[in-house]
């Protein structure tokens, strides 16, 4: 079981949310998979708000190498990113 260390959750939860906006869902639920094992890891067991800054910042740095590499890749194949276009009759 885990236990969260004293601090305002309610307001890291807010900080953590705008630090986070435009992370997939996919990533945010990765991100709380990492807060998990970090503190079963952890000597006590205790989720802190260190886990949680450490755990967010790795996550928003892969995101940076994500958006980095689907743009290179966007130079070299445009429609990658574009949506299809329909069809108007």
């Amino acid at each position: 079981r885990i236990k969260v260390a004293d601090f305002d959750f309610s307001a890291k939860c807010r900080q953590i949310a705008a630090d986070t906006e435009g992370l997939s869902g996919r990533e945010i639920a990765k991100l709380g998979v990492s807060w998990q094992a970090s503190t079963y890891a952890s000597a006590d067991g205790i989720l802190t708000e260190s886990i949680l800054d450490a755990r967010v910042r790795e996550m928003i740095s892969q995101h940076k190498k994500k958006v980095e590499w689907l743009n290179e890749d966007s130079t070299e194949n445009k429609s990658y990113l574009e949506p299809p276009r329909t069809r108007t009759t």
